[in-house]
């Protein structure tokens, strides 16, 4: 129970941590967002009640007992153990008596002294959160990764977001918390596979280069968008408004609308970021935002090219996400679901069979 373990570790303030002995990227991450979010979304307190006891930094200099030696010896672990009912543990308990704190009371008085402390007995008496609890326990119920997301998005305050306010600045429109909290949704859900989820991040939180960024970092480029057009390479201007891009998404329009046997609008918010469109079904929803999120990749090839995506790439961009959600339903025995969402697509690429040459010479399917 020495706090250089993970598990241990998280509940220490900064200030109290060993030195973690791991260079895992995942693990390291993992700590850096859990230090952003833990008190911030109500996760835990600090120092939380779950803290070890065991080498904490809190304690009084000179105790520098054997593991058998004293309580060491007892199943007392963590802060919140040693206020049971509210008060400090009583020497008489049956787990102080029962080991060789009974006959060596020294051991005995030194917890007492750390626990004791104001900002230590705070801590030991602070009833557990209900991540806590959950962290506690052990066991970990249906559901659980959806029930913290919903629970970490509804306290979340959007409206302090940088990108939140420059999406809306560009689109002209503020959106309601749980509409951000739909688009995450959305987003999160399109693909399993790690190269198409890093497009979706990349593009809501704007991380793409632009002309301006560039000409911010080195004065005297040109902010001119690099497909040619002579307006400003806004981060809107490079992903929607320029007019190379005015035939891509009539085609990639067209498409869904095919794909799909319904009018779905031409809504940037529902192009650029998976937003759902009110008239679509959830199932239809997902197909949609896998469309999209195929014309995006096609996009950010020619990101900084003078030369407009081509729309012929995007049959082989779905096939890329069509297989990794099969070989992904294969795995997880979710083919039924995997059928559901993609019926349309198989369908009209099957024995419907869209002609890319049409679409992209605008002739009506």
């Amino acid at each position: 129970m020495h706090p250089d373990h993970p598990h241990l570790w998280i509940w220490l303030p900064k200030p109290q941590r060993p030195l973690l002995r791991t260079t895992c990227p995942a693990i390291l991450n993992s700590i850096r967002l859990w230090d952003k979010l833990a008190t911030k979304c109500d996760l835990t307190s600090l120092p939380s009640p779950l803290s070890p006891v065991l080498r904490n930094k809190d304690f009084l200099p000179g105790y520098n007992a054997r593991a058998e030696d004293g309580w060491m010896g007892t199943t007392i672990r963590r802060l919140y153990q040693l206020f049971p009912g509210g008060i400090f543990i009583d020497q008489t308990d049956p787990i102080i008596s029962g080991s060789s704190a009974n006959t060596n009371p020294l051991p005995y008085f030194q917890l007492r002294a750390f626990a004791n402390q104001r900002h230590i007995k705070e801590a030991a008496l602070t009833p557990l959160t209900p991540f806590e609890r959950l962290c506690h326990t052990g066991s970990y119920p249906r559901g659980l990764i959806s029930t913290l997301y919903r629970s970490l998005t509804t306290i979340l305050d959007w409206k302090t977001l940088r990108y939140v306010a420059a999406w809306e600045a560009d689109l002209g429109e503020s959106l309601e918390a749980e509409e951000w909290a739909d688009i995450w949704e959305s987003m999160r859900s399109v693909s399993v596979c790690t190269t198409h989820q890093e497009q979706l991040i990349k593009t809501i939180f704007r991380w793409y280069v632009t002309p301006v960024q560039m000409s911010r970092i080195s004065p005297g480029t040109p902010d001119s968008c690099w497909r040619g057009c002579g307006a400003r390479g806004t981060y809107i201007h490079m992903w929607w408004e320029c007019p190379t891009l005015k035939t891509f998404w009539s085609q990639t329009h067209t498409l869904a609308m095919a794909v799909l046997s319904k009018d779905i609008p031409m809504d940037p918010w529902a192009f650029l970021l998976s937003r759902p469109v009110q008239d679509l079904t959830r199932q239809e929803n997902k197909l949609l935002a896998k469309i999209t999120l195929a014309a995006r990749r096609v996009m950010a090839e020619s990101w900084n090219s003078p030369r407009a995506p081509s729309f012929t790439r995007l049959s082989s961009k779905m096939q890329d996400v069509c297989l990794m959600d099969e070989l992904t339903a294969i795995s997880s025995h979710t083919l039924p679901a995997y059928y559901n969402t993609w019926a349309p697509w198989i369908a009209q690429m099957g024995e419907g069979r869209i002609q890319m040459d049409m679409l992209q010479n605008d002739i009506p399917l």
